[in-house]
């Protein structure tokens, strides 16, 4: 879990479950769990900063030794700037979704069919990276969410 994941209405499912029966909107559920999942972070970070400062040791260029070079990480520059796009939409629909009645899973939904598609060839491939197990899990628990009429 991360601060992301713990403070927002789309972190995890059950945080879209209790969300969504509450009525939050994306900045109701921020102000209800943001402010202790914020104190949960400066807690935690100087903790695990002094557990593992020794595995944090700098190399002789400067970057911890398991920095990555993000030129090696993007390899497609077109890809990357549509997986961009497709992130900022998703934030703008979660900020938004209190006044245009979309709901949070919807929203994932939404971003998920647009990822896929803007993938094109590679669609295949994304779709056999998915843990369908996973999915079987959380799917009955997300669709009462969707509110679909």
């Amino acid at each position: 879990a991360n601060l992301g994941g713990s403070a927002t209405m789309c972190g995890d499912p059950p945080n879209i479950i209790i969300g969504t029966s509450l009525g939050y909107s994306f900045g109701d559920f921020i102000v209800n769990t943001g402010v202790i999942a914020l104190i949960a972070m400066f807690v935690i970070v100087p903790y695990f900063y002094f557990c593992f400062r020794k595995k944090l040791a700098l190399a002789e260029d400067g970057c911890p030794v398991s920095c990555p070079d993000p030129r090696e990480a993007i390899k497609s520059k077109r890809s990357f700037a549509m997986s961009c796009m497709i992130f900022a939409c998703a934030v703008i629909l979660l900020i938004t979704h209190a006044q245009t009645g979309l709901t949070v899973s919807c929203i994932g939904v939404i971003t998920g069919a647009a990822t896929l598609l803007a993938s094109g060839k590679h669609a295949g491939k994304l779709l056999r990276q998915v843990d369908w197990l996973i999915l079987n899990v959380l799917i009955p628990t997300i669709i009462p969410s969707l509110k679909l009429r």
